[in-house]
């Protein structure tokens, strides 16, 4: 089984929150975990966020950081080549204007398609909501 993961599903991987354990027991158990090289900048982004609002200290930022370094290794990440940019854009644009998905939420969605033994593990109500539309297993299965 394939897991892709977006930012708020890697952020679940290196602090502990509400979906921690569904989010590792998902990357415990894929053959292969996913995600895209917007990934980083997402989750380094909200690891700051969390530090500004008070809900990590330093130690606790310094702790995910590093937990992410080794995280961020073990993807794969899912590439956009010269080749697909355009169908990508354009793809990922209509699935925005669908869906009511923000540009990267639009973009992790279109990279998955077509996809086949494929969970999209994501706490994202509304890439969340429209993966179920499309027929993708996600996780969890209801938010």
């Amino acid at each position: 089984m394939i897991g892709y993961f977006d930012s708020s599903a890697l952020v679940k991987l290196v602090v502990e929150e509400a979906g921690s354990d569904e989010a590792a027991a998902l990357w415990d158990g894929a053959d292969v975990v996913l995600s895209s090289r917007v990934a980083h900048a997402e989750v380094r982004a909200a690891l700051a966020a969390a530090r500004r609002a008070g809900w990590l200290n330093h130690r606790q930022l310094a702790d995910a950081k590093d937990l992410w370094a080794v995280m961020w290794n073990a993807l794969r990440l899912v590439e956009v080549s010269v080749e697909v940019s355009v169908d990508l854009g354009q793809l990922s644009g209509d699935l925005a204007e669908e869906h009511a998905l923000s540009g990267l939420d639009a973009i992790h969605l279109a990279l998955l398609l077509p996809a086949d033994d494929l969970t999209i593990a994501t706490w994202d109500s509304r890439l969340h909501a429209a993966a179920h539309r499309m027929a993708l297993a996600t996780l969890p299965a209801k938010l």
